[in-house]
């Protein structure tokens, strides 16, 4: 691993999903985007769902995925995150979320600022934004 890289680690309770070298990240923070690049000051934070994205110097190209919310920490030339899950391009299909989504604006509209089922509704209708910014070119 060059100076100009860093691990990064992507954990769930399964145990390590994704290690491998990257040269930037850009993580989904819960006040916004969150940039780390080699020789980044010792960070720590809360994730938002959403996408991130990093280049693999392993690969030697951009990966992104869909993660859930979590945890990160950036310390010593080693990023960790922290998630309940991941979700690659590959394990999602763009195409079948607008039924989904015209449900999920129908229970935003209908329920009020405190009830649950609205609150999981607005959650949901994230993650199908994220999963919409995933896919764009």
């Amino acid at each position: 691993m060059s100076t100009e890289s860093f691990q990064i680690r992507i954990c769930t309770p399964a145990g390590i999903e994704i290690e491998e070298v990257a040269s930037t990240a850009t993580l989904p923070g819960v006040d916004g985007e969150v940039g780390i690049l080699p020789n980044h000051c010792k960070y720590a934070g809360l994730l938002a769902g959403g996408v991130l994205s990093y280049f693999s110097e392993d690969i030697h190209e951009v990966r992104k995925m869909l993660i859930s919310e979590g945890v990160c920490s950036f310390s010593g030339r080693i990023l960790n995150i922290l998630c309940t899950r991941i979700e690659t391009q590959e394990s999602l299909d763009p195409s079948g979320y607008e039924m989904e989504r015209q449900d999920l604006l129908r229970i935003i509209s209908e329920g009020s600022a405190d009830d649950p089922e609205r609150v999981e509704a607005a959650k949901q209708l994230r993650r199908l934004a994220s999963i919409e910014e995933l896919f764009k070119k």
